[in-house]
């Protein structure tokens, strides 16, 4: 959902939109979630010394938001 209109995804192997001029849908030979460019990327990362690709404040913020909900949840 963006700007009034809808892109509803179908198991990654569809595309419809609804309210998006100039694209009604898409549909894929094969189904690509990305997990294999995933960690092409991070085993790159780690080869070049180069830096996460996630950095590591961001994951712990994550993290301190997930406790915190889950406390609103057992509480």
């Amino acid at each position: 959902f963006a700007a009034g209109g809808v892109i509803q995804l179908d198991n990654y192997r569809s595309m419809k939109s609804y309210g998006w001029p100039g694209f009604k849908q898409m549909h894929l030979a094969s189904q690509d979630k990305g997990n294999q460019a995933c960690v092409k990327a991070f085993v790159q990362s780690i080869e070049q010394g180069e830096e996460a690709l996630i950095p590591f404040a961001e994951l712990v913020e994550v993290t301190e938001i997930c406790f915190q909900i889950d406390q609103l949840i057992r509480s």
